[in-house]
Order: C-alpha cells, then sequence, then structure tokens
C-alpha cells in the first residue's frame, strides 16, 4: 500500500492545477484566457464538455470537443460554435459575454463590441480605446450619436465583475523604441487639468474634440512607446484613465451619452490595469461621473448602484471631497424616487457637507482628483434634489422651493467666478425656486442672468435641459409680462 492517490484523481487534480496557473501570455487569444481561467471550471476538459452538453440541449448539436480544442483556441485559433462558447462563459460569469467579446476579428461586420462588456486586458483596452477615438472622430463631423446608453443589470453586471476580477496588466518585457519619459506624462496631465478648466468655463462641447485629441496622442503613445520601466507606464496608464474620464464627462454634457459612456468604461479598465494608488482614486472618479450622467438621465437605481460600487474601491478613508460627492448623488437619487425618502436626503445631504468640511485635511492626491468641486458644487446638487422633490410633492412644494432657494444663494456667494456653466446652473435653479414661491419678478431677474451667461456656452445640452425647465416654470404665470417675456427668450436661447 502507498499514500499516493489512485492515479485518475492524481491526473484529474492535475488539469485542475494546470488550469489555475494558466498565464495570460498562454495563447494569443486574451480575453478567452481570461474568460475562462475566473469562470469556476475545474480544467480546460470540464469547460470542453460544458460546451458539448450546451450544444446537444440548446441546438441539438453533437460536438466532441475535448481540452485539446480549448487549447487551439487559446493559441489562436478559429471556433466554428463562437455562440455556444460564448453562452457557457455567459452563464459561469452570470452576465452576457457576445462572441465578439472572446473572438474580436469575426464580427463579420457588425458593430464592435460596447466598451462595458470588454474584461479588462491591458493590451486590448489600449487598442480597443484607440480604434473607438478614431471612430468618434468621424462621428464629429456630424454631431450625432448613435451609440445606445444602457442602464440598470445591463450596465451594472459587467462592470462590478470585471472591477471584482483581477486585471491583465501590461506585460514586463518590452522591446519598443524611443521609450518616453516622466516629462511628457507630465505634459499630458497639464493638458488634462486645462481641458477641465475649459469645460468648467465654455461647456464640453467646447473642448470635446480638443481634449480626445489630446487622448488619441496619449494612447499612441502607450501603443507605440511604453516606458521600460513599471512606475512610469502606470503613470501613463494612469493619466490616459484620468483623460478619458474628462473626456466622458465632456461628452455627457455635449448630449452624447453613448459615447460618454464608452469613454468612461475604458476609463475605467485602463485604470485597473495600472498598479498605483492614484489609478485606485480614478476609478472611483470615473464612477461619481457615472452617477452623474445616470441621475441626469432620470435612472436613480442605476445611480445608486454607482454610488455603492464607487464607495467599495474607494477604500477605508471615511470623509474627503470624494465621498461628500458620492453621498450628494445619493441624495440626487433618491430625490428621484419620491419624498417618501425625505429623511434619507436629508441625511446624505447633511453627511456630503460633513465630508467637504474634512477636505482641507486630505492629501495633495485626492484632493487633486476634484479639482473643480467645492461645497458651491454640493450646494447646487442639493438645489435640484429640493427642487426634484418639489415637482412630485405639491403639498410641501413651498417648503422645498426655501430650501432650493437658500442652496442657489449659498451656491452663487462661494462658487469660483470662473466656473460659468456652473453659474449658469445655480442662477436658473434660483429662478425656478422663486417661480415655485410667488415671486416671478425675482425669478425673472435671476433667469435673464442665466440666458445671458447660456449664450456663451452654445453646446452644453445639460445647461439647455436646465433652461428648458426654467421656461416650464415660467409657465406658471401665463399673465405676468416679464414672465411671459422669460418664457419667449428661454424658447430663442434653446432654438438657437
Amino acid at each position: 500500500m502507498t499514500d499516493s492517490p489512485p492515479s485518475r484523481k492524481r491526473g484529474r487534480r492535475t488539469k485542475s492545477e494546470r488550469l489555475k496557473l494558466l498565464s495570460p501570455d498562454a495563447g494569443a487569444n486574451q480575453p478567452l484566457v481570461y474568460l475562462v481561467k475566473e469562470s469556476g471550471f475545474r480544467s480546460l476538459s470540464a469547460f470542453a464538455a460544458a460546451i458539448n452538453n450546451r450544444a446537444s440541449l440548446k441546438y441539438g448539436i453533437q460536438l466532441n470537443h475535448d481540452h485539446n480544442i480549448i487549447r487551439r483556441w487559446i493559441n489562436g485559433g478559429a471556433c466554428t460554435h463562437p455562440g455556444i462558447v460564448a453562452d457557457v462563459l455567459s452563464d459561469a460569469w452570470g452576465m452576457t459575454i457576445p462572441p465578439s467579446v472572446i473572438w474580436p476579428d469575426e464580427r463579420n461586420g457588425l458593430s464592435p463590441v460596447s466598451a462595458h462588456l470588454q474584461p479588462c486586458i491591458a493590451e486590448h483596452t489600449l487598442e480597443n480605446l484607440g480604434a473607438f477615438l478614431r471612430r468618434d472622430a468621424l462621428r464629429a463631423s456630424v454631431w450625432a450619436d448613435p451609440i445606445p446608453i444602457v442602464t440598470r443589470d445591463e450596465l451594472m453586471n459587467p462592470i462590478s465583475k470585471w472591477l471584482s476580477s483581477p486585471p491583465i496588466r501590461l506585460p514586463t518585457a518590452d522591446q519598443r523604441p524611443r521609450h518616453i519619459d516622466q516629462t511628457t506624462i507630465e505634459r499630458i496631465e497639464a493638458a488634462t487639468t486645462h481641458f477641465m478648466a475649459v469645460d468648467a468655463a465654455a461647456g464640453g462641447a467646447a473642448v470635446r474634440d480638443a481634449a480626445a485629441g489630446q487622448l488619441r496622442y496619449a494612447v499612441d503613445l502607450a501603443n507605440n512607446h511604453l516606458p521600460p520601466d513599471t512606475p512610469t507606464r502606470n503613470r501613463l496608464l494612469t493619466a490616459i484613465a484620468t483623460l478619458a474620464g474628462e473626456v466622458g464627462a465632456m461628452a455627457h454634457d455635449a448630449g452624447l451619452d453613448g459615447t460618454a459612456q464608452q469613454y468612461f468604461a475604458y476609463a475605467l479598465q485602463t485604470a485597473r490595469t495600472a498598479d498605483n494608488d492614484h489609478a485606485s482614486l480614478v476609478v472611483v472618479r470615473v464612477l461619481a461621473h457615472m452617477a452623474h450622467q445616470m441621475c441626469e438621465l432620470k435612472s436613480p437605481r442605476t445611480t445608486l448602484r454607482l454610488t455603492e460600487l464607487a464607495a467599495h474601491h474607494m477604500g477605508h478613508a471615511p470623509r474627503g471631497l470624494m465621498q461628500g460627492m458620492l453621498w450628494i448623488l445619493r441624495a440626487r437619487a433618491l430625490a428621484l424616487l419620491g419624498p417618501n425618502w425625505m429623511s434619507e436626503i436629508n441625511s446624505s445631504i447633511s453627511l456630503a457637507f460633513a465630508a467637504c468640511e474634512t477636505a482641507e485635511t486630505e492629501t495633495p492626491l485626492r484632493q487633486n482628483m476634484f479639482p473643480h468641486l467645492n461645497s458651491a458644487h454640493l450646494e447646487r446638487h442639493a438645489t435640484e434634489a429640493y427642487l426634484d422633490l418639489a415637482t412630485l410633492d405639491d403639498d410641501h412644494a413651498a417648503h422645498l422651493a426655501a430650501k432650493a432657494e437658500a442652496r442657489s444663494l449659498s451656491a452663487l456667494a462661494t462658487q469660483s467666478q470662473n466656473h460659468t456653466r456652473e453659474k449658469a446652473h445655480n442662477l436658473v435653479n434660483l429662478a425656478r425656486s422663486r417661480f415655485l414661491l410667488g415671486r416671478p419678478d425675482e425669478a425673472c431677474d435671476d433667469g435673464a442672468q442665466a440666458l445671458q451667461l447660456a449664450r456663451q456656452i452654445p453646446g452644453s445640452t445639460r445647461l439647455a435641459e436646465r433652461i428648458h425647465t426654467l421656461s416650464v416654470a415660467a409657465e406658471r404665470f401665463p399673465y405676468h409680462p416679464r414672465a411671459r417675456d422669460l418664457q419667449q427668450r428661454a424658447i430663442q436661447t434653446l432654438q438657437a
């Protein structure tokens, strides 16, 4: 007698260990390696058996795949039934995985797969982001957004899975010539800060194309002149992720929400493949952008899930600007759900401002993640939460409008004069509050200032939506001459 197990069990254990040790560099098809390795199958043979069973039970096709077939696919071989393989992996991951994620070169003329469905594989992410930037540049000439927006489980399930799974980072060995240095990356970071400042002053439409061009330059550097040392390449990836997230925010402000969502997804993937503290903060920053977008699109439940996901990835920091932003977005999402959430809304707003008060004690790294976020920004979001509630609760509309007015006045008193778009938002909110309070003359004064600023920001869809709500608010006073005049001017501004 010996202590060794029977040969059959020993062989099965060896196959299991072989799958666990499967390297991302084990073959040409990195997406397939990644998806199979993290799917829970104990071996390649078990994965092949699952494919055979699915083909027989669902499609009536008799297949005899084994681990050798899977190895052939991993090494770049073609698959005759990619849809069946995608079905098996979709069940294993608990989300939809299109065949074009596994075999992107076999789309047969179909549109590229959406970014949020793609796993975090550094080389593929940079390649796909570069291709998307080129397509976006072609679409910009017609100023249309053919990309559909996704919400709820269709969005949250994939990104939650990718963010909780280990990413595949860039390979350590690299023979590319003309490596870039830290100075080049610093220029990319400085350009990002400049674009954010222009966006705050003139709107996303004014600067989106320029920022996307800078992003194309940064991605081309990463694809062709990647630095050899790990800290420098991680800093470059983080700079790309930050800029991609800001380009997404600019696209959202310009009304290109499908395009914005693609940039957000690529920003998340790029940040996940970088390995430094700054990159983890970029993930939170991008998730906050996505939550804000869902809030503007009136999808409160998706907003809540995004804020929860961002809070999970923020780590153990109890307070700060990012924490305040997440709390205030939570308040806005709850306001869209109705007045039954009033106590939770008030609590979230209080926690947001408590977090903002501690921002001065944060490290410069955390402060720089939100260079344009301050108490005035939170005041504006609190105002809009109360205004959303006022439209849903007629019995308490006056009380809520009074709260909104106080928040708007505070925001206007503390905001930066360079943030023209933010000032226009605050003036619209103040005018709406005063219309609800039955003070049309004051509301018309505020509305006139907002319309004057709006002419300086012609491409902001988000501001245009607020101008529309101002026009609707003025309809409450059909016999007031100034209110009628303001309504007509608002309509003319929207048409222009």
